[in-house]
């Protein structure tokens, strides 16, 4: 099957660039995310590669917010305001059932998803 690569956009200077999926096997753009929000720092594919987690960039040192994402029809459809400094990284877990989150401040939060 086709492998797909997301590709954070976007950078202090360059508001509102959003993010990139392109296929690997091609280079042909399957969806554009966020083209009206701000840059963002790192994203995460869930197990399944139905949808991705993404963080804003985002130049305040006590603001982190996560977003879902769906893959099919690049919509956001979901956002955590985190309460850590300047959210870094986020990974989702295995299972697919949780996100973690560093920041800042040296914490990692493990944040639970409905199902």
């Amino acid at each position: 099957g086709a492998g797909f690569v997301a590709c954070c956009g976007g950078f202090p200077d360059q508001p509102k660039s959003g993010m990139i999926l392109y296929q690997t096997d091609s280079g042909l753009i399957q969806q554009q995310f966020g083209r009206n929000s701000v840059p963002v720092r790192c994203a995460d594919f869930f197990p399944d590669g139905q949808m991705f987690v993404s963080v804003d960039f985002s130049l305040r040192q006590n603001e982190g917010i996560l977003r879902l994402w769906d893959c099919a029809s690049g919509q956001s459809v979901g956002m955590v305001k985190a309460d850590e400094k300047a959210v870094q990284t986020v990974k989702v877990t295995p299972d697919g059932k949780r996100v973690l989150s560093g920041g800042l401040d040296g914490r990692i939060r493990c944040w639970k998803l409905k199902d």
